[in-house]
Parts: structure tokens; sequence; C-alpha cells
């Protein structure tokens, strides 16, 4: 895993914060042209089902620069409808982009295009 999306907010549940984690990684797999899956660690030795969820994170890979705008233009609109939600998109380098309320409105959104783009390589 590269990169990985995380998503916060304090005002939601888990299990609510888990279902739009699930929502954006499909919407991303369909809108993108990236690869996201749901980000699972290995529950440890003597389990016999798969990995632990993470909640709220999703591991993303096969950026191109349509991929990234794309994804930017997905979390605007999950911002959109829920202006509570944090989204960070980390590098396995530590590089991190906080993507939320502020930095999405019109005059912000080519700034933070241009660090998503810089940052993912796309």
């Amino acid at each position: 895993m590269d990169t990985t999306l995380s998503i916060f907010c304090d005002e939601l549940s888990d299990d609510l914060l888990q279902q739009i984690t699930f929502d954006v990684c499909n919407t991303v797999n369909k809108e993108t042209g990236a690869t996201a899956s749901i980000v699972e660690h290995d529950s440890g030795a003597g389990h016999r089902s798969g990995g632990a969820i993470t909640i709220g994170e999703i591991a993303l890979a096969a950026f191109t620069s349509g991929a990234v705008v794309a994804m930017l233009n997905v979390i605007r609109t999950y911002i959109a409808s829920r202006p509570s939600l944090k989204f960070s998109i980390k590098k396995k380098d530590g590089d991190a982009i906080m993507i939320d309320a502020k930095n999405m409105t019109k005059e912000q959104y080519d700034q933070t295009l241009k660090k998503l783009t810089k940052a993912l390589g796309g």
C-alpha cells in the first residue's frame, strides 16, 4: 500500500463512519480509475477470520492525473453533503495532505488539486 486515504469525523459513530468509508471506496473504484480497498490488518496468529479493518482507512493505488482529479471530485461531493468530514491522503513516505471543507472552497480547489497531483505523482 503506497497511499492511504483516511476519513475522520468527530460527529459520527464508528459504524456510520465505516459505512461512509465503504461508500467512498466503492465510488473511487467506480469513478476514478484508481484502485481502492479497505485497509485490513492481520488479526494475529491463531485467528481463522480475515484481517481486522481499520475504521476510516482506504488503501489507494494506480494513480493517473485523471484519477487524481476524479478522486478529489469524489471527496468534494462527500464534503459538500457532510462538511464535518475530513480526509487525509498519506503517502508511504509520510507526506500527508488534509482535505476538509476549508480547502475545498471554489478558491482553494485548484491549489488543493495541485498539491494532491504533486503528492500522488499523477
